[in-house]
């Protein structure tokens, strides 16, 4: 036999080696590596029975198509030590309402995660049948607030969740990005955009928790002052129970009525699970995280981070007075809803005695007349009607703010001052209100030039009793002058001559002289007698106002009421003075001032999240 040349031997020996080469890559492509088996299917020996019968079904399905490669990429490994075992007795409509299917959930975890991505609930009732529940498609089970039922929702979806991480990670305290999640707060309340929950279930009863944080100090170790050294307290806000799962041979959880089931792990594969490549696994990403919800734990050094992400997480800080703007936008959306609700309701109940009153002021409207004066005297000038120099009156309905403020300044007179009848008595008052006011407030007639066109009031504000009604006034207040109008004057006399009733009202105004009231609304200034006792009189003066720019809102209107508060209780010790050394007897009203007016000091108690918005309510009287 003749032998090959060397030449011919070398490119033998080299293809030999290139198939040996390529044939050893391809078996190294196809072997699956039996670690990821094995951590698939791992279970401690005291596993319940159902829960090995579970395990023992699936190895079955993967021998005869295998699955665990595509489901372990895509999904995560199931938990088997933690899953929960249930009974569900089968629909009455599959007519055997007396056998039960036995439940197993399986939290599914993606590799080297601490969150809990999936829910894998099996089926056993001597088949199997799946039904995967994906965390991030937590959307797709709707947001109702129906707690009674056993229908799952995005909301049980994410407690149960939540649930078994606290179980396997000890994860407790959850951001809520998604605000339609957890939406418990009522008409009352401001509902952030994002807050922290967390939601336990125990006793066949579930418990959601909602909580703000607060500094606590500074962290062991870290140097004073950083803040990132402070160790910041969870404080709880308010909290719900209710009885919605029990594992009780009846209901067996949520999710685990008869839609949604099928015979494989991987629903979107079709009945057999065996169809796709088994090996082509590259292509899938597995994210642990939803858009939802995400626990969020403290580092060491004081900060917060997303477990699922690591992203770190902002805690909102105080501004420079210790105030929490979620807790302002909290109590200005509440007034935008309520705009009495801040008010002490104790004052509230004292205003009851005289709700007649105060409504018939609160709602009192410029009559048409008035309103033809107002026009007239803006066709003067140039920007007529329609222009943000024009006067119009500055009603409580349209004004911006949010506070309202209701008041009353009484005195009592047991006998009028020499010379005076009642009605004498208020319209002396009137025309010479800057004895009683100064120097908190003087008053003058309107006046008012522009080129050369001028406009004042002055005839009209001297003019006797009723024939005054329509005079503008200016008002030189320290830091904000206003302009109101003289709007209503009435003498009312009993039929019966043994009581009678006189007063005037104030109404807010914009104008060319002074702009924008810093409150809009009405003052009433009165004195009145009774039929039961006709020869004592009250004299007093009564608001009902609010803030009219929403900027000038919340804490500027404590300048603003306060101020008020100054001029009305000098007016008050000014008018008993003057009946008093006048022949007259006067003394403080019974009951004393009412002033239905925000407690800041409780308020600031609430912004600085010392208190929640129940106790606040409750330090108000309510």
């Amino acid at each position: 036999m003749k032998l090959p040349s060397p030449g011919k031997i070398k490119p033998i020996i080299f293809f030999a080696f290139l198939l040996l080469f390529f044939s050893c890559k391809k078996f190294d492509i196809t072997v699956e590596p039996e670690p990821k088996l094995e951590k698939f299917f791992k279970y401690s020996a005291q596993a319940s029975p159902a829960i090995k019968n579970a395990i023992s079904k699936l190895q079955e399905l993967e021998s005869l198509n295998p699955f665990v490669r595509r489901f372990t990429a895509k999904e995560g490994y199931p938990v088997w030590d933690k899953a929960k075992v249930s009974c569900i007795k089968k629909s009455l409509s599959r007519g055997d309402d007396n056998d039960i299917d036995t439940i197993v959930t399986v939290p599914v975890v993606p590799e080297n995660a601490s969150v809990v991505k999936d829910l894998l609930k099996i089926k056993l009732n001597g088949e199997i049948y799946f039904k995967l529940i994906k965390g991030e498609n937590y959307a797709q089970y709707g947001f109702d607030k129906d707690i009674e039922s056993f229908k799952l929702n995005a909301d049980k979806l994410a407690v149960e969740i939540m649930s078994f991480e606290k179980e396997l990670f000890g994860n407790e305290i959850y951001r809520i990005k998604d605000n339609r999640l957890f939406d418990y707060w009522n008409s009352e309340e401001y509902k952030p955009e994002e807050f922290f929950v967390s939601a336990k279930i125990y006793q066949c009863h579930v418990r959601i928790e909602f909580y703000d944080w607060v500094p606590g100090g500074e962290l062991t170790g870290c140097p004073p002052g950083q803040d990132h050294c402070l160790d910041w307290v969870k404080v709880l806000v308010k909290f719900m129970e209710f009885d919605a799962y029990c594992d009780d041979g009846d209901s067996g959880g949520w999710g685990n009525d008869d839609e949604g089931w099928t015979n494989t792990p991987i629903p979107d594969e079709g009945g057999g699970g065996g169809s796709g490549n088994e090996n082509e696994t590259s292509i899938y990403t597995p994210s642990p995280c939803n858009t939802g919800w995400s626990p969020v734990k403290q580092g060491v050094s004081g900060e917060f981070y997303d477990v699922c992400d690591n992203s770190p997480v902002e805690i909102e800080k105080p501004n420079a007075e210790g105030f929490y703007q979620s807790r302002i936008d909290k109590l200005k959306n509440y007034l935008d809803l309520n705009s009495y609700g801040l008010l002490p309701c104790d004052e509230l109940r004292k205003i009851e005695r005289f709700g007649l009153m105060f409504q018939n002021v609160g709602s009192f409207k410029l009559p048409q007349a008035l309103k033809n004066r107002i026009d007239s005297i803006n066709n003067l000038f140039p920007f007529g009607n329609n222009s943000p120099l024009s006067m119009y009156q500055q009603t409580l309905e349209n004004a911006d703010g949010t506070v309202v403020n209701c008041d009353f300044y009484p005195i009592v007179i047991n006998s009028l001052p020499n010379g005076f009848t009642a009605k004498s008595l208020l319209e002396y008052f009137r025309l010479n209100i800057n004895l009683f006011s100064e120097p908190v407030c003087t008053f003058e007639p309107y006046k008012f030039n522009f080129f050369s066109n001028s406009f004042a009031d002055t005839g009209r504000w001297y003019s006797p009793y009723e024939s005054s009604a329509g005079a503008i006034v200016h008002l030189d207040i320290a830091g904000n002058d206003g302009s109101v109008i003289l709007s209503r004057y009435r003498n009312q006399i009993g039929t019966t001559g043994n009581y009678e009733n006189h007063n005037f009202i104030f109404s807010t105004l914009n104008s060319p002289l002074d702009f924008s009231h810093p409150v809009a609304g009405n003052r009433e200034f009165g004195i009145y007698n009774t039929p039961d006792n006709p020869n004592q009189y009250f004299f007093y003066t009564m608001g009902v106002d609010r803030i009219n720019n929403r900027y000038l809102d919340l804490f500027f209107s404590r300048t603003v009421f306060n101020g008020g508060d100054s001029l009305w209780t000098n007016a008050q010790r000014e008018m008993i003075e003057f009946i008093n050394q006048n022949g007259g007897s006067a003394s403080l009203g019974n009951p004393l001032n009412i002033k239905a007016r925000i407690d800041y000091s409780v308020i600031e108690m609430f912004l600085r999240k010392d208190i929640d918005f129940e106790t606040l309510k409750l330090r108000l009287g309510c």
